[in-house]
């Protein structure tokens, strides 16, 4: 799509390139991107950020899977699927120490669309959602030390349900999809937070 992009615009090049950890499991056949993501940057001044597609960490169904029951892992520490989120996680940290090794500082959106409720982090409800966000945080931050992550919610406002997971976590709002009453749903329900405000997908 860059070449595209460069032949159209006659020569122009997007500021922001989204790269995506999907692959990094263990069921898969591995992920390169932290290495592109740091070409990109270093060699070409852009900005890089990431996303994951997260397949079920029981290697039973991809990130859209109704197998997956996230709440029942998250009540149980010592069952497999819980052991298998904490691997997963782990995985994708030691890819983003790559990136805080070379100085690259990332705009990390974890968990994308959970109020949509397609993906299996979302399909436990919210309670669940903003537990394993808040594990994912305290995990990279606290155990793995990464320092080099502009963490970012993706909301739908008033539309899907707002399942924001807190201030202390989140430095960085967007919407996906976005219509002519997301800046005014922003402003209601994030205006007074002092967060910035973005589009996650359009």
């Amino acid at each position: 799509y860059l070449e595209f992009i460069k032949t159209t615009t006659g020569g122009k090049e997007p500021a922001i390139m989204g790269y995506d950890f999907n692959g990094v499991c263990p069921s898969q056949n591995g992920n390169r991107d932290a290495e592109k993501a740091i070409r990109w940057v270093k060699g070409r001044g852009g900005i890089a950020t990431f996303q994951w597609h997260w397949i079920s960490p029981n290697a039973d169904g991809d990130f859209y899977t109704d197998k997956f029951k996230l709440d029942q892992a998250l009540a149980n520490p010592d069952s497999q699927s819980y052991k298998n989120l904490i691997r997963d996680l782990d995985l994708v940290a030691n890819k983003l120490k790559i990136l805080q090794q070379a100085k690259v500082p990332i705009i990390w959106r974890p968990l994308h669309e959970a109020e949509g409720k397609w993906f299996w982090w979302g399909k436990s409800g919210e309670a669940a959602c903003t537990k394993l966000y808040r594990l994912m945080y305290d995990r990279f931050v606290n155990r793995h030390k990464l320092n080099n992550l502009i963490w970012t919610w993706t909301s739908y406002g008033s539309q899907k349900g707002n399942w924001y997971p807190g201030d202390d976590v989140v430095d960085l709002i967007v919407w996906d999809y976005e219509d002519k009453s997301s800046w005014t749903d922003y402003q209601t329900l994030f205006g007074g937070r002092g967060k910035l405000f973005g589009l996650g997908e359009e």
